[in-house]
């Protein structure tokens, strides 16, 4: 409460903002990622690396795009400052968001050119990823925590593998962040761990290689022919329609399960098979509707949910059949991942696990 009032004050009045009183930049960070891996050079170590940047607040910095350095100008927009901004200014904020997550991209550069000098970074495993996104008024919001829809969920993911093995492969499936873990160990040539749930990415790229390039090669033929039949022609390429029903039956598409808990909104959301279901608790606090399902091939903005028109989908199942089918699976889900994989007929739900699953309506109360 003191912070929410110091920074509401602070930005009425014009106090500048200073990065540091909120968190420490990728500059200092990555400096001390530095000192600890020169002083760890003779042994074996793992680092984990928090960056910032691309979090509330949003600092602006002005010299982001010229050759001088991305220094910090005082203005930055935090949550606590302003809930809920004006939409009008939705567009200014991205470009601050992006400025941020720039001026970390260069740091970053620098600090793997480090790295290389140092002799530690071709046999290194470096993973790249996020816990969330922001949103930016999509769906009537801002900030993270309050939906599950991808501006928030989807995240990058870049594993970068010793020797720079299957380096610029795509994985042609949805990854998770689940996945992270084991991915690791399959780097290291380790087993993953007890009651894991994700699966190692690299063993099913491998496997999977020949088949990913070929889907590379393929578009790569396909748009250098638009080009040049646009060039013949004079007219511009045209781009190909979006298959609604792409991601239907794909051998390597994993189911990924994402759930919230935040301020009153509790939702937990399912895709798969080129759908995306969302469950969110009635009287829900942002107002979002209790169930929404997509086709997220042909909607992938999230924009026209299928339930309320109840169409029926690629595979002939009515949107309202589907919901009841993906509903069932995604609390048997959330309840395995809360059980664990092992010994799951012994183990018990802690009182708030139970609170959860009753929210959702995956559990009944038993008096």
């Amino acid at each position: 409460v003191v912070h929410k009032l110091n920074e509401k004050i602070g930005g009425k009045i014009g106090i500048p903002k200073a990065v540091d009183t909120f968190y420490q930049p990728a500059v200092k960070v990555l400096a001390d990622a530095r000192a600890f891996m020169t002083g760890n050079k003779d042994s074996r170590w793992g680092l984990f690396v928090h960056l910032m940047e691309p979090h509330d607040p949003y600092f602006e910095h002005p010299n982001i795009s010229g050759d001088g350095a991305a220094e910090y100008n005082g203005v930055g927009f935090a949550r606590a400052e302003v809930e809920h901004p004006d939409p009008a200014d939705a567009e200014y904020l991205k470009g601050v968001y992006v400025d941020e997550i720039t001026f970390m991209d260069k740091e970053l550069g620098a600090f793997f050119d480090w790295m290389k000098r140092e002799g530690v970074y071709d046999n290194s495993v470096i993973i790249l990823t996020a816990d969330h996104g922001e949103e930016f008024f999509e769906h009537g919001g801002w900030w993270h925590g309050t939906t599950l829809y991808e501006e928030q969920i989807r995240v990058p993911l870049i594993v970068k593998l010793p020797g720079n093995e299957l380096g610029g492969t795509r994985v042609p499936w949805q990854a998770r962040s689940i996945d992270v873990a084991p991915t690791i160990a399959a780097a290291l040539g380790l087993e993953p761990g007890e009651g894991w749930q994700g699966k190692d990415l690299i063993s099913d790229v491998r496997a999977d290689l020949a088949e990913v390039e070929h889907r590379e090669m393929t578009a790569q033929i396909q748009s250098e022919s638009a080009e040049i039949t646009a060039e013949i022609t004079g007219e511009e390429p045209v781009e190909p329609e979006v298959d609604p029903c792409a991601g239907y039956g794909h051998p390597y598409e994993r189911m990924v399960i994402s759930e919230e808990d935040f301020e009153g909104n509790q939702i937990a959301s399912i895709r798969t098979g080129g759908l995306k279901f969302i469950k969110a608790n009635e009287g829900n606090p942002r107002g979002l509707q209790t169930f929404e399902l997509y086709a997220m091939a042909a909607d992938a903005g999230e924009t026209t949910n299928l339930i309320e028109k109840d169409l029926p989908l690629c595979d002939g199942e009515a949107a309202s059949s589907k919901q009841r089918r993906l509903d069932k699976k995604l609390g048997e889900e959330i309840q395995n991942a809360m059980i664990g994989a092992v010994a799951s007929d012994q183990a018990e739900l802690s009182d708030d696990e139970i609170a959860r699953l009753q929210a959702l309506g995956y559990m009944d109360v038993v008096e």
